[in-house]
């Protein structure tokens, strides 16, 4: 196998569960917040829809609607979206506001309340549908509106939420980083300890002060250099003999 950076292997064991685990924290921070928020903008939808519901009127001739135009301007007047309302009778003929506004995806709660995403005029809405009293019957009443100030919300809550999430993760990578960096302080130091010596010092490392981690290795090299060190005595008591016994027949030779 390649030859691996131990430090590398180390961030790449480290970081991504902590990015993980960030990144989750970010998400569970995201939803508790959004859907408290969701229910409100839901809850105005609803009021507004019990509103109207007070302006419906019955008679021998049918149903009405009384609406006053300068409320009807209040209730449309949103600085970022834009509300609908329909009005319907108990047999589904319109009454008042736009007829083509979606009903709720499934038929069986259109007699309910529900809350429910669709598409009108090109744009995403979100809509209430909602019963009314109406005489002995019950309309219909079923109120939208864009999403702007939704999505303006979510992205303000999810950058509420991510930013601190990634200054978080930023200074974890610092730390992380700075961590790993002075676990391997010691390896770097025995490493220069070993290069700075020349090649006939071979006495043991020291270990006292190494950490508990590297005493191993430590001891292993310490093995190692006694056994250099042996193997040097060894050569340099057979250089010294070989000398003696070399020095007298070169005597003999020389002096004859």
């Amino acid at each position: 196998m390649p030859a691996r950076s131990l430090r590398a292997h180390l961030l790449r064991m480290l970081l991504p569960p902590v990015a993980l685990l960030l990144g989750l924290g970010a998400v569970l921070a995201y939803y508790p917040l959004i859907e408290p928020a969701t229910e409100a903008y839901d809850q105005s939808l609803v009021d507004i829809g019990i509103a109207l519901g007070t302006h419906i009127r019955t008679s021998a001739s049918g149903y009405g609607f009384d609406l006053p135009p300068a409320v009807e301007q209040v209730l449309r007047a949103d600085r970022f979206d834009t509300v609908y309302y329909r009005v319907t009778a108990p047999d589904g003929r319109p009454i008042a506001g736009e007829a083509d506004l979606p009903w709720p995806p499934e038929v069986d709660a259109r007699g309910a309340l529900v809350s429910y995403d669709a598409k009108y005029k090109g744009r995403k809405v979100r809509a209430v549908s909602m019963p009314a009293q109406c005489g002995e019957s019950a309309c219909t009443v079923v109120v939208a509106e864009t999403t702007v100030k939704r999505t303006r919300l979510a992205r303000e809550i999810l950058i509420s939420s991510v930013l601190p999430e990634a200054l978080i993760a930023l200074a974890t990578l610092a730390i992380v980083w700075f961590g790993v960096k002075r676990g391997l302080a010691p390896l770097a130091r025995v490493s220069e300890e070993i290069k700075q010596r020349s090649p006939d010092d071979l006495h043991a490392l020291d270990a006292v002060r190494a950490p508990e981690e590297t005493r191993p290795l430590i001891a292993a090299l310490n093995g190692l250099l006694e056994q250099l060190a042996a193997a040097n005595r060894n050569q340099q008591r057979f250089l010294a003999n070989a000398a003696h016994q070399l020095r007298t027949p070169l005597a003999g030779l020389q002096a004859h």
